[in-house]
């Protein structure tokens, strides 16, 4: 079950997810273009001024595709790569679990990530 203080963290990811402020990229929390995964705006919004360049793009607090694992607690995801999920998509019909990171490079929007944390927040 998720604290006040995680449903408000959730919440800010959301509403950042949907603005339209964020660049969607893929493979990396962000990338040199300044372009973000998901979980890299997760990351952006606890603390912007955490990211180190590094020959791929940048890291935040040394990582460069998952969340550190403060972060994952801050936002009380169950692991580095975001929430879990089965069957999200029709093009994608299959047993297998689909987390934030696969969703993301897997082509959903932002708009769509948003609508499946929202979903898992509401249920937790």
């Amino acid at each position: 079950m998720l604290t006040v203080w995680q449903k408000e963290k959730v919440t800010a990811l959301i509403v950042a997810l949907r603005s339209g402020g964020y660049e969607q990229g893929t493979n990396y929390l962000k990338t040199s273009d300044n372009k973000f995964c998901c979980l890299g705006v997760a990351c952006d919004l606890i603390d912007n001024k955490r990211w180190a360049r590094d020959f791929s793009g940048y890291t935040y607090l040394e990582r460069t595709a998952f969340l550190p694992p403060s972060i994952k607690e801050m936002y009380g995801f169950p692991a580095d790569d975001g929430i879990c999920t089965k069957n999200i998509t029709e093009s994608h019909p299959r047993d297998s679990s689909w987390t934030l990171a696969t969703l993301n490079d897997a082509g959903l929007t932002f708009s769509m990530i948003a609508d499946i944390i929202e979903y898992w927040m509401e249920n937790n």
